[in-house]
């Protein structure tokens, strides 16, 4: 067993909004180095570019382009589905991290830092799921679907807003929308929906539900269905054995 084919995505297309920094930059370079074609967006158009120039120049199996992307109106949905689409014929994956935050003590929080956030994290996550979801199902099969990524956050969880009240609230806006995306899609077979979050004990009982009503129906199982959430502890220890086992590792500390 090696990194390739526990890892690799070669021959796969993905889409990372929000790309050019933070976790997008990060994801990006993940799966560059697993073998996929990613298409950067992002309303930071040179950003995006130099970030792809860096992941290009990796000597990584994959490689990426950047592009401008806004998901925070209708028209900037509707320009990056069709910028992606006069880029690539197929798309395996769409991770939706592109957000935004706004703080303000309890008491001076606007008004208009709900409108502003709730567009960019959870209607813009929703469009540009929608409109791309055709593209998803035609790019995928039964025993290979597409896949959904949707970025979660902590603060969507607990009651722990720190002045980012908007925020919050849209994230736990983004866990339940994916729980029902995944619920509605799951359906046709080709296309799984998840969130990035460790999920708790309860997903077990969820995939025994889901199990048996496969089983009852011969329909797939639920939304999260070949979806693996890996702990961040779990994912550490998985690179020191596979550093034990003779994988190397380059400068960055990836396993090579």
């Amino acid at each position: 067993m090696t990194p390739e084919i526990l890892f690799g995505l070669p021959g796969k297309t993905a889409l990372v909004t929000g790309g050019a920094t933070g976790i997008g930059r990060m994801a990006a370079e993940a799966l560059v180095r697993a073998g996929a074609h990613v298409l950067l967006a992002s309303r930071k158009e040179g950003a995006c570019a130099a970030v792809a120039e860096e992941l290009n120049a990796l000597d990584a199996p994959g490689s990426a382009e950047g592009f401008v992307g806004d998901v925070g109106t209708e028209e900037g949905v509707d320009t990056l589905v069709a910028e992606v689409k006069a880029r690539t014929g197929e798309l395996h994956i769409l991770m939706n991290n592109a957000g935004i935050t706004w703080g303000a003590p309890y008491g001076q929080f606007p008004h208009k830092a709900w409108e502003k956030v709730m567009a960019v994290n959870v209607a813009g996550v929703f469009d540009l799921t929608q409109k791309l979801t055709p593209m998803l199902k035609a790019s995928a099969s039964p025993e290979d679907p597409a896949r959904v990524v949707n970025v979660g956050s902590v603060m969507g969880e607990v009651p722990m807003g720190d002045g980012a009240y908007s925020y919050s609230a849209s994230k736990a806006a983004v866990m339940h929308l994916t729980k029902i995306l995944g619920k509605e899609l799951a359906g046709a077979g080709t296309l799984r929906v998840a969130d990035d979050r460790v999920c708790h004990c309860g997903r077990r009982h969820a995939r025994a539900r889901g199990r048996r009503r496969a089983a009852e129906t011969g329909r797939p199982a639920g939304g999260y269905r070949r979806v693996r959430a890996v702990p961040l502890r779990q994912g550490r220890q998985l690179c020191h054995r596979l550093h034990r086992a003779g994988f190397g590792r380059d400068q960055r500390g990836h396993v090579r």
